[in-house]
């Protein structure tokens, strides 16, 4: 888990994740699931329903939904 963590977090190749490299990852994550919420709220009233159309873009992204 940690060399995962650290090739997708280190930013500046130092071998090291420092809190503002860690802090970029979430903020870009955090981006993305928002980006994912929005094209799923079918009613843009940020409310998700039982009856959401999942299509083929939202598996492409390599999210699993359970």
């Amino acid at each position: 888990m940690e060399h995962v963590l650290l090739r997708v977090c280190d930013r500046d190749r130092d071998g090291r994740v420092g809190y503002d490299d860690f802090r970029k990852y979430m903020d870009d994550k955090e981006l993305e699931l928002y980006r994912i919420f929005q094209a799923i709220d079918v009613e843009h009233n940020l409310v998700l329903h039982d009856y959401i159309p999942v299509d083929d873009n939202v598996f492409n992204l390599g999210y699993e939904i359970a």
